[in-house]
């Protein structure tokens, strides 16, 4: 007979915070089997050791979307799956971020980028900071070939995939971004 325990994780208390204690089994639940299984996915995508953060935006408020939004997690699927090619890649991460940063699925992320721009101009009495805005097709492409890298390097995945295939070079013995 197996005993069950809890698991508790318990982070370092921030200063001037109260500190929480969460029930690991209580949070799978709560997240549901299809978020807890692209966890790796929103991971590298929302930023991570070798991927770029995107800035403003919250992994909690994206782990709630991917629970209710069809588009991340078509997405999601084709980022989990070593055998997708780099168009898939590139469409679903552009579709990705898209929904992540509100807009239509209708429009791209360059279509997008004027938009948000232009709704800025028009309601801000400052500069608009262009770290605010979503990125452009063109840089999202390199962000979901090293996302998709960095997901199935984490899972391990049988596949030989080569680092300069998916958006790294190779520069006095190591890789960075091209």
């Amino acid at each position: 007979m197996v005993a069950k325990y809890k698991i508790l994780f318990a982070p370092e208390p921030k200063q001037n915070t109260k500190s929480r204690v969460w029930d690991i089994k209580q949070v799978k639940a709560d997240l549901g089997s299809f978020t807890c299984q692209h966890l790796l996915f929103l991971h590298a995508l929302l930023g991570c050791n070798t991927t770029s953060r995107l800035y403003g935006i919250g992994k909690g408020s994206i782990m709630k979307k991917l629970k209710e939004n069809v588009s991340l997690q078509q997405a999601a699927i084709v980022f989990d799956n070593p055998n997708s090619t780099h168009a898939q890649v590139k469409e679903a991460g552009e579709m990705a971020l898209v929904t992540i940063y509100g807009g239509k699925q209708t429009e791209g992320l360059n279509k997008l980028q004027y938009r948000k721009y232009s709704e800025k101009v028009a309601t801000s009495l400052s500069q608009v900071d262009p770290k605010n805005l979503p990125p452009t097709s063109a840089a999202a492409k390199f962000h979901s070939y090293r996302v998709f890298l960095q997901v199935n390097q984490w899972k391990d995945t049988d596949c030989d995939m080569l680092p300069e295939s998916w958006g790294w070079r190779w520069s006095n013995f190591y890789f960075k971004v091209s």
